[in-house]
């Protein structure tokens, strides 16, 4: 019976050993990933009238959208290259 006990042990100390081996990558290798910047600088508020919506500029100072909080990475400069037969982006 202790045979057969210890012969489980090693077996599930293999698969959890195997289990970290195979995870480890995919643990490492995630990440945050870093949005680009929508370029927004107007912030906008809708106002209801008689045929619909109207949108009005507004200030942007509190607001939350994109136009106040100008989130996000910059864009590389320059953000396209003229490769020999196409146009590449930039990493």
């Amino acid at each position: 019976m202790e045979g057969f006990t210890m012969v489980r042990i090693k077996r599930a100390a293999s698969l959890m050993i195997l289990a970290f081996i195979l995870l480890l990558p995919v643990v490492t290798l995630a990440g945050t990933v870093e949005l680009p910047e929508t370029g927004q600088t107007a912030c906008y508020n809708s106002e209801v009238d008689e045929m619909g919506y109207q949108y009005s500029v507004i200030s942007c100072t509190g607001t939350g959208q994109d136009g106040d909080i100008r989130a996000g990475a910059a864009w590389p400069i320059p953000r396209f290259s003229i490769g020999r037969l196409l146009c590449h982006r930039q990493p």
